[in-house]
């Protein structure tokens, strides 16, 4: 689907949205997602009411998180992490529901389609034909970078309901019990004296204009809705010695020589500026690996091999976060205060979590065992 189908996919829109079968599917999804019990009489009763073109009342909490790369608790570290209750949830599945029966995505496009699994493979599908030149574009604080205005106009959708839905405009948006915890952590001072949390609080961002702005970050639509976004962009790429895997707001750009990355660098950064719903933006100046050079791309650490292969390893970062927690876990089940039956239960968890971030790499065929035999060392010691 073009962006600005017209008249009649607009009025199909509305009509989709105002359906009450359309409706009460998105509140029976709402709630299965959120694993509450409701009444067959609450579910039709919210259903109905379920009008997009009015804001809604319910409250919605704002929870900070640190960016990864981010330590000094500067008001623009942080990622504004909202929660929803269910009427927003349903909301949110209604103009999503109503996204995916309208839109294709771009074929290069991985996060709906196969995932980071499949994103890998085609990468290493491309490198292995000899486009081994590579660089990633990382579109910077990308939800927030979208203009109401354009979302609405590109996705054909009612500006009320852009406003309502998917940006964080007309949000009642509350404190989460989190926030006023990370606000302790960041210091300053007027006039040499120190404020409370909440007079701090005030003196950043009373109004929640960063939680407020383009997408809404923790929406069940907002992924969705940057990905159709963000496929313009590949539309207009021209055909040329590259290929191009997208995951989210990443583009990894593979090239078969320096001049053709550098020709694609300049056009994608023509691209993102101008961009209907932007303008995005992106680092000026990515590194260009080089053919003999490994690199990262989504969590993996990719690193050539002969001929025209790569081997591929998970990043350091994970290795890191696989150490800790079997560190964690050896630290905690030492205690001499824990019951046998304790230790079991904790271990189980342990375990758990242990074999999510092992696991998490399928991709990743070399040195899992490694990693699970460590893990069984500390449970033949604490068990």
């Amino acid at each position: 689907m073009a962006h600005g189908k017209g008249k009649g996919f607009r009025a199909a829109s509305r009509e989709y949205l105002n359906s009450f079968a359309c409706r009460y599917a998105a509140v029976k999804e709402a709630v299965k997602d959120l694993g509450k019990q409701f009444s067959e009489e609450d579910v039709q009763s919210i259903a109905r009411k379920l009008h997009l073109w009015t804001p809604c009342a319910e409250e919605v909490r704002l929870h900070p998180k640190l960016k990864p790369d981010c330590a000094d608790h500067t008001w623009g570290s942080y990622r504004y992490i909202l929660s929803f209750g269910l009427e927003n949830r349903a909301r949110q599945i209604l103009v999503r529901n109503l996204l995916l029966a309208g839109w294709d995505l771009q074929a290069e496009q991985y996060q709906f389609n196969g995932g980071r699994e499949a994103a890998i493979k085609h990468l290493l599908r491309a490198y292995r034909k000899g486009y081994r030149h590579v660089f990633e574009i990382d579109v910077y604080h990308c939800f927030k970078s979208f203009d109401r205005e354009g979302v609405a106009k590109y996705l054909s959708l009612p500006e009320r309901v852009v406003t309502n839905v998917l940006s964080g405009d007309e949000l009642n948006i509350v404190l989460s019990p989190q926030y006023e915890k990370e606000v302790e952590k960041i210091c300053l001072d007027l006039d040499g004296l120190p404020e409370t949390p909440l007079e701090k609080f005030g003196l950043m961002d009373a109004d929640w204009g960063s939680a407020r702005s383009g997408l809404t970050e923790g929406s069940k639509v907002s992924p969705f809705a940057a990905e159709l976004l963000l496929a313009w962009v590949l539309k207009n790429v021209p055909d040329g010695a590259w290929r191009i895997v997208n995951y989210a707001d990443n583009y990894l750009c593979l090239c078969k020589s320096e001049n053709a990355a550098f020709e694609l660098r300049d056009i994608l950064q023509k691209l993102l500026h101008q961009h209907p719903a932007g303008p995005l933006k992106a680092k000026q100046f990515p590194k260009i690996y080089a053919p003999n050079e490994a690199f990262p791309f989504l969590g993996y650490h990719l690193v050539p091999k002969n001929p025209l292969g790569l081997h591929v390893w998970w990043s350091e970062e994970a290795e890191k976060k696989a150490k800790r927690l079997r560190r964690t876990t050896y630290k905690v089940l030492s205690s001499p205060s824990l019951s046998k039956s304790q230790r079991k239960v904790r271990f189980r968890w342990f375990e758990k979590k242990h074999w999510a971030i092992v696991n998490g790499y399928p991709s990743w065929k070399e040195g899992k065992q490694f990693h699970w035999d460590k893990f069984a060392k500390i449970k033949k010691t604490v068990l």
